[in-house]
C-alpha cells in the first residue's frame, strides 16, 4: 500500500517513533528475575502513555486473539513467545521483543534483541560472547546497508536482498518462512516481506510513500527450519540454536529509504 496524505505520513512516522523508543524502553527493563509478563505490562504503560494503542493485543489468528502488547522470545524461541508470568529471565538469556504501535489509524513495528547480562541488558555485540556477535551483527547490518544507500533500490528484491547477504555476511543462517510485511491503516498489509526473496519479488517496483517492515530472522548454525512450539504461537529454531530478530520500519521516500523506528 502506498500513503501520500501528509496526516497519513504525520501519524505513521509518530506510530513509528512510539513503536522504537517503546521497544528500546522494554528491552532495556530486562532484568534476571524479572518475568515476561512485567515487561509486556511496562510495553502497555508506555504505549498508553503515548497515546498509542497496542495492537498486538487484537491480533487474532481464526478463533483465537493474541491478548499481549508485546512478543518476547529466548533463546531458540525464534518469534511470538506469548510473555507469561512463568517466565523468567536470566543470565545470560537472548532475549528478542516485538511489538506494534498506532496513532490516528497508522500502525508500525519494532523489534530488539539484547543479551542479558547481570547487571542488565545490552544491545551491543561488542558486549556478548563472542559466538553470539555474528547473529546480532547478521540481523541489525542490513539496515545499516540501507541507511548507507544514495537512493532506494529499484525493486523490493533488491531491498530484501540486503538480509540474505547480511547473513552470509557474519556467518549464520537466515531463517525460512518468516520475514516482515507492509504495514499502514492496518498492522499487517501487503506485500510480504520475506527474509528469502525470490525471483518474482525482484519484479515489483518500490514505489515511494510505501511503508515496510524488515524483520531478518536469523540462527546460528547452518539449519534454517522453525518449529511450531506446543503454546500454538511461538516459532522455535529446529536445532535448538540460539536466534535473534531485528524489526524497523521504514518508509520509501523519492530520495531513498527512510528508518521510521530507528533508535
Amino acid at each position: 500500500m502506498r500513503y501520500t496524505s501528509r496526516s497519513d505520513l504525520k501519524h505513521l512516522r509518530a506510530a513509528a517513533r512510539i513503536a522504537g523508543q517503546t521497544c528500546d524502553t522494554a528491552i532495556a527493563a530486562c532484568l534476571p528475575g524479572v518475568n515476561t509478563l512485567a515487561i509486556d505490562a511496562l510495553v502497555n504503560q508506555t504505549l498508553a502513555s503515548a497515546r498509542s494503542s497496542a495492537p498486538f493485543k487484537q491480533y487474532q489468528e481464526g478463533a483465537r486473539r493474541f491478548g499481549f502488547a508485546s512478543c518476547i522470545s529466548l533463546n531458540d524461541e525464534v518469534v511470538n513467545r506469548p510473555p507469561s508470568s512463568e517466565v523468567v529471565l536470566q543470565t545470560g538469556d537472548l532475549i528478542s521483543i516485538a511489538l506494534g504501535a498506532e496513532i490516528g489509524g497508522m500502525h508500525a513495528k519494532a523489534a530488539r534483541t539484547g543479551y542479558l547480562l547481570p547487571t542488565g541488558v545490552t544491545t551491543d555485540p561488542a558486549q556478548m560472547p563472542e559466538t553470539i556477535r555474528p547473529l546480532i551483527r547478521g540481523v541489525r547490518s542490513g539496515f545499516d546497508t540501507l541507511k548507507a544507500l544514495p537512493e532506494a533500490p529499484a525493486s523490493l528484491g533488491e531491498l530484501l536482498q540486503v538480509i540474505p547477504d547480511a547473513a552470509k555476511a557474519h556467518g549464520v543462517v537466515v531463517l525460512e518462512n518468516v520475514g516482515g510485511c507492509g504495514t499502514g491503516k492496518r498492522l499487517h498489509e501487503p506485500p510480504e516481506t520475506p527474509n528469502q526473496p525470490t525471483d518474482d519479488y525482484f519484479k515489483v517496483p518500490l514505489l515511494a510513500g510505501t511503508p515496510l517492515v524488515l524483520m531478518p530472522m536469523m540462527a546460528l548454525g547452518t539449519d534454517a527450519k522453525t518449529k511450531a512450539h506446543e503454546d500454538g504461537w511461538t516459532l522455535v529454531t529446529q536445532s535448538g540454536e540460539l536466534s535473534a530478530h531485528w524489526a524497523e520500519t521504514l518508509l520509501v521516500t523519492e530520495t531513498g529509504i527512510e528508518l521510521l523506528t530507528a533508535s
